[in-house]
């Protein structure tokens, strides 16, 4: 609808669409003026210190202790889909968190100037007993700071512990660096399932097309995960070289779970 068929009437006199046009700026502009008021009587803050940022991260890590698996799995996709989306607190959430925990949602949702000051905290907390908060942890090293600690990441993929090794693939998936790959394509063979796939996830978000022989390596793998996440993998980084391979795990692996994903895998490429 246009301003002029949309234009405001008093009476039976039709308001001149430059007029209308005026309106309709004023009442947006009132309207921006009032949900400032308003954000500003629930407690809206001032963007916060690099101290802040600790006890946020802290609040944060706190809050996902104890969770269970598939609930760790929906908060972390929470924090993936929604970082640095500058959502900041609103609607139901305003009343349903109080000012410590708000200031702590607001951290994972928006992106901060001083992030990175936070990595120490965040590092230590790979290392937790808690599967949650290392998850948690590790996804918010790779979003913060997986360059910066690129060094440690990589010496730490070669570890004992698999599970260090797996922290290690999951915060360098999340960092997306393309440097990533050769490290990543080394452990492709690790001898825990787990490892294997997360790492299958993290070679596709290195958008660098090395990753492609070693993921078309790991569709072969015993576990059947591990050849979802890697199918899905290719998919995202459109490998036509895999098109053969995919096409016969669509055709033959066992599994409908393989099969969906070389299916999706397939119909990224068909898209490009």
């Amino acid at each position: 609808m246009t301003i002029e068929s949309a234009a405001v009437r008093s009476g039976t006199r039709r308001i001149a669409p430059r007029a209308a046009f005026a309106l309709g700026v004023t009442v947006v502009t009132f309207a921006a003026a009032v949900t400032a008021c308003a954000m500003e009587a629930r407690g809206a803050r001032a963007p916060q210190s690099a101290a802040d940022d600790s006890v946020s991260a802290t609040a944060v890590l706190g809050a996902v202790r104890g969770e269970s698996p598939l609930a760790c799995s929906l908060t972390a996709r929470t924090v993936e889909n929604r970082w640095g989306s500058q959502h900041h607190l609103g609607g139901p959430d305003a009343a349903a968190l109080d000012d410590a925990q708000a200031a702590a949602f607001d951290w994972v949702m928006t992106s901060r100037a001083n992030e990175i000051d936070v990595l120490p905290l965040l590092e230590r907390a790979m290392g937790d007993a808690d599967a949650c908060v290392r998850r948690i942890a590790a996804q918010l090293v790779g979003r913060v700071g997986g360059a910066q600690l690129a060094g440690q990441l990589h010496a730490d993929l070669t570890a004992a512990d698999a599970t260090r090794r797996e922290m290690a693939v999951l915060a360098l998936g999340y960092a997306g660096e393309k440097s990533a790959e050769p490290a990543l394509a080394g452990i492709v063979k690790d001898a825990e399932p787990r490892v294997r796939r997360t790492t299958a996830w993290a070679l596709g978000r290195t958008d660098n097309q090395a990753a492609d022989s070693p993921l078309m390596s790991m569709l072969r793998d015993a576990d059947p995960m591990v050849r979802v996440n890697a199918a899905l993998s290719l998919g995202e980084l459109e490998a036509s070289a895999a098109i053969n391979a995919l096409s016969d795990l669509l055709a033959s692996d066992h599994d409908a779970r393989v099969r969906r994903a070389a299916a999706a895998a397939l119909g990224e490429m068909d898209k490009s």
